[in-house]
């Protein structure tokens, strides 16, 4: 018998506007509380893609997040899109391997 482990991954904010509107919607932090309401709600779309993500190569198979791994001066950073109405954003994330 074959047993599975899966795991979930973890997503620490290194930004508390940006952990606050992903739990609540919106924000006080002038960076961000301009984001139009589409934004804000792609942006907790993307951020549930990346906590039920079970390995990094599940990211892969979520064409609209054009996955992509930085290089140069972001050399170790991974980033995604953000894909709305108005156009795209990026988010650059770093991965850490436990």
């Amino acid at each position: 018998m074959q047993v599975w482990e899966y795991h979930i991954m973890n997503i620490d904010f290194k930004d508390k506007a940006l952990e606050e509107l992903y739990t609540s919607g919106r924000t006080k932090d002038h960076k961000y509380s301009k984001l139009a309401p589409d934004v804000i709600k792609r942006y907790a779309k993307v951020v549930n893609f990346l906590r039920s993500a079970r390995r990094l190569e599940d990211l892969f198979l979520i064409k609209s997040l054009h996955y992509e791994k930085k290089e140069g001066d972001l050399n170790g950073v991974d980033a995604v899109w953000i894909t709305h109405s108005t156009g795209s954003s990026s988010i650059a994330l770093q991965m850490k391997t436990e």
